[in-house]
């Protein structure tokens, strides 16, 4: 999807949710390309490992408020957001 990797900002909601494994891939390559191509990649996802293998930065939200946010290097090993 070139025109994914042409938008400047995409913006992405639980964009694998109730996809399959080879879907998962397709989707996070997609990812991949658009923030190496040099657009801004915002996705929201409940899936710690999804996040922590695409994301460079993490912000965790509680009941609609910002509760932290980390640089990918700082949330590995640290209490997941349920726990704060």
């Amino acid at each position: 999807m070139p025109a994914a990797r042409e938008c400047g900002i995409l913006l992405l909601d639980e964009p694998t949710r109730g996809v399959d494994v080879g879907g998962r891939a397709e989707i996070h390559a997609l990812i991949r390309g658009a923030a190496e191509a040099g657009n801004v990649v915002i996705f929201a996802s409940t899936e710690t490992n999804e996040i922590l293998d695409l994301a460079d930065m993490a912000a965790c939200f509680c009941a609609g408020h910002l509760v932290s946010m980390r640089a990918r290097s700082d949330c590995l090993g640290s209490p997941s957001c349920s726990q704060t």
